[in-house]
């Protein structure tokens, strides 16, 4: 437990964890402060637990191919585009990503 590669590990989680707790909470109604229906909140929401079921389907074999570093690291890098997107965009495209 006390390798920094597990401790680091464990501080980008938590991270992203905290950082996507208030992104669900609050990602609804900033869909609906933007001008969009409450069914197009709604809508949004299942279309991305069914892209991500559908992702974590085939994400398998590929997983296997990739050491869990590079993986991370490309996630991460994702997941901060994301953000950025959300931050300075308000279309439905970038609503959808």
């Amino acid at each position: 437990m006390h390798q920094p590669l597990i401790l680091s590990l464990l501080a980008g989680i938590f991270l992203i964890r905290m950082a996507e707790g208030g992104y669900n909470i609050f990602y609804s109604l900033y869909i609906v402060d933007l001008g969009y229906p409450k069914m197009a909140a709604g809508l949004l929401w299942a279309t991305a637990v069914v892209s991500e079921v559908l992702v974590l389907y085939f994400a398998g074999p590929r997983l296997r191919n990739i050491s869990l570093i590079p993986w991370l690291r490309i996630t991460a890098a994702l997941n901060v585009l994301r953000w950025l997107l959300l931050a300075f965009f308000s279309g439905l495209p970038v609503l959808i990503a």
